[in-house]
């Protein structure tokens, strides 16, 4: 689940905060990203499951979702489209439905029948901690990240700084009546990358000519393209690590009440 809104975060932020699509241009991704996961889930890996131990399933499922992730970090933010990333987030949605499909069956295999239902609610419980961890490790890292890159690019670019400071002082000379939307402009440059890349490069005068306005756009445009793509690639190792994890350290035996002669008869449970 962590891999999962992860991945939906870091392709949300890229395509709406800094790449300017709309939502609903944007949720055009996502329509992909669900969409295939949802085709896929009930008419094949539900059947694969009947036929092969669960935790093959899930760990090729996280090594997919790995794989798209990969893929979309390759992607320039550049490429102002949301066709590049059509084919990845098929790729990371198939992994997902194999993922969905498989955990809760891994799970329940590996403890005894009278663990059963403790197991599933622990399933749930962690499901939702993923989610939670998801934006918020992700977020919190390309942040970071895009923030340090701008201060970086200020500090040894004279030029820029120079402009910095004079788009900062642009409120004490802008037209009185334009004064308040400069000053909420410079506030929100200044209050961090998101900020910087949503505010323009360049105005359009009364009269139909432009002027530089935020100096910071495409400085802050690249250092939040480079920091989210290291947040897909974040996102892809967690998932490699997860199916390592799968194969590698899961039995994918379920265990018999037989193994515990002396185990209390198995209470009525609902699984979560």
């Amino acid at each position: 689940m962590f891999c999962y809104l992860g991945t939906g975060y870091v392709t949300s932020i890229r395509l709406t905060a800094i790449q300017g699509f709309t939502p609903l241009k944007a949720s055009l991704a996502f329509i992909v990203f669900n969409g295939v996961s949802a085709l896929i889930q009930v008419p094949i890996a539900s059947r694969l499951i009947e036929r092969y131990d669960p935790k093959w399933i899930l760990g090729g499922g996280l090594l997919l979702i790995g794989a798209g992730d990969f893929w979309m970090a390759s992607i320039p933010i550049g490429h102002q489209s949301v066709t590049p990333l059509i084919a990845p987030l098929v790729v990371a949605g198939a992994g997902v439905a194999f993922v969905l499909s498989a955990v809760t069956a891994v799970v329940i295999n590996t403890v005894p029948h009278n663990l059963s239902g403790m197991a599933a609610g622990w399933t749930s419980l962690l499901r939702d901690f993923g989610f939670t961890l998801g934006p918020a490790v992700v977020g919190a890292i390309a942040l970071s990240r895009a923030a340090r890159e701008i201060s970086d690019e200020v500090a040894s670019d004279p030029e820029l700084s120079q402009a910095l400071d004079t788009f900062n002082a642009s409120p004490a000379t802008a037209p009185e009546g334009q004064q308040e939307a400069v000053e909420g402009a410079v506030a929100a440059v200044n209050s961090g990358p998101l900020g910087a890349n949503a505010v323009p490069s360049t105005v359009t005068l009364p009269d139909g000519s432009t002027v530089p306005f935020n100096p910071l756009k495409d400085t802050a445009f690249q250092a939040l393209g480079s920091a989210y793509s290291l947040g897909y690639l974040i996102v892809g190792l967690c998932a490699v690590a997860a199916a390592v994890v799968t194969v590698v350290l899961i039995s994918g035996r379920r265990a018999d009440l037989s193994d515990t002669p002396d185990a209390p008869a198995t209470p009525m449970t609902t699984d979560a």
